[in-house]
């Protein structure tokens, strides 16, 4: 065996609805084949309001001081998450090589702002859970990628490439996160010839409305959605963003995908005291499902396309994007290939805490388009 690691990878998405944590052992063998095994997951809740602070920092309504004590409290909430995962799960704390964060991101864009400069800002403190947990952590994947004049997104499909890679058909990788995104990997395809991008919303608008409105923390099989029916007018308010009709890479987040954007569409047509909030919610996954679907087309006209995200469970989404793709496309939870489709993207974000510990470049250019192939991550060692 040329290299064996085992990593702690924690993802939180633009739902902020779950901290997915998962421990990998990953190996790299003599032929430089990559194979992982997943020794233990579990899903924990953000706590002390943690969320609420969170979101405040997502829609800039939080100032300085307020995103300063965030990032650290962040940083503690992660350790004390990560001691209790050690724990629950009967791990060896010697045995762990490393901790790898996403962070969670309240503030993206990769595009140039008034002032030139590229942006993207995931909370969470490396050298504070570094030094919380006397371990090696690998933070701050994106910057690097954005820097060279990347999107810093998505990150995951170096992940898709090494572990969904086939040589008899075209592969598509769908995650429905807070927002979708897909990565297509072309029949017998190498590296170069990935594309990803995000497709738009996911959950996130879905969620959001539900739990203003509902009082839920989000559509259980799409059940309330069902009793809607679709509004045109606001759908296609909605499908005529400028998002959709950028050509890829293209990265997106809450900055553009949030609640005013719902609100403020159906203000301007006229629809506050003339539409049902059933009617929204069904409109709203009609509007996830075209845009996931019409994504997935302009790849490929067959595909194996492999799900994972907090989006499977949603039946009534499932339904449509089934329904939306001819029978060319082969729809297959990733479960089904010994991926988690609940903790894919802690794994992916513990093998991208491997590849950075081995000064292995992590970003594929081709998708997000960076000037070049980097090494991502800062690492802390603050290690007595």
């Amino acid at each position: 065996m040329k290299l064996e690691r085992v990593i702690i990878g924690i993802m939180t998405g633009t739902s902020v609805d779950n901290i997915d944590v998962a421990a990998v052992k990953i190996q790299l063998n003599d032929n430089n084949e990559y194979t992982f095994n997943l020794l233990a997951s579990n899903t924990y809740s953000f706590n002390n309001g943690i969320d609420s602070e969170i979101k405040k920092a997502m829609l800039n309504t939080a100032n300085t001081s307020d995103i300063s004590r965030l990032n650290y409290a962040i940083s503690i909430m992660f350790a004390d998450i990560i001691k209790d995962f050690i724990s629950k799960n009967n791990l060896n704390c010697n045995t762990i090589n490393a901790v790898a964060i996403h962070g969670q991101t309240v503030w993206h864009n990769p595009s140039v702002d008034n002032c030139n400069i590229a942006s993207t800002l995931q909370l969470a403190n490396g050298s504070v859970l570094s030094a919380l947990l006397n371990k090696t952590v690998i933070s701050d994947f994106r910057a690097a990628d954005v820097a060279l004049g990347g999107q810093g997104a998505p990150l995951v499909p170096i992940f898709d490439y090494y572990f969904l890679k086939s040589n008899n058909n075209n592969v598509i990788a769908l995650n429905i996160g807070g927002m979708a995104n897909i990565t297509y990997i072309p029949q017998g395809g190498g590296i170069d010839n990935v594309i990803a991008f995000d497709t738009g919303c996911g959950n996130v608008l879905l969620d959001e409305y539900t739990r203003k409105y509902y009082n839920k923390p989000f559509d259980k099989n799409g059940e309330i959605a069902r009793t809607g029916q679709i509004n045109y007018n606001l759908l296609n308010e909605l499908l005529n963003l400028d998002y959709f009709k950028q050509s890829y890479p293209k990265s997106c987040g809450r900055e553009l995908f949030n609640l005013s954007l719902v609100e403020n569409s159906i203000y301007k047509l006229k629809l506050t005291n003339n539409i049902l909030y059933s009617d929204v919610l069904r409109t709203l996954t009609e509007l996830t499902a075209i845009t996931i679907t019409n994504s997935i087309k302009i790849c490929c006209k067959s595909a194996d396309v492999i799900v994972k995200g907090g989006g499977i469970k949603n039946n009534l989404l499932m339904d449509l994007i089934k329904d939306k793709l001819n029978r060319q496309f082969n729809i297959i939870d990733s479960d089904n290939f010994g991926i988690s489709s609940t903790y894919y993207e802690a794994i992916a974000f513990a093998f991208l805490g491997f590849l950075s510990l081995g000064s292995i470049p992590g970003n594929i250019p081709s998708v997000t388009g960076a000037k070049k192939r980097v090494v991502l991550g800062t690492i802390s060692r603050n290690i007595s």
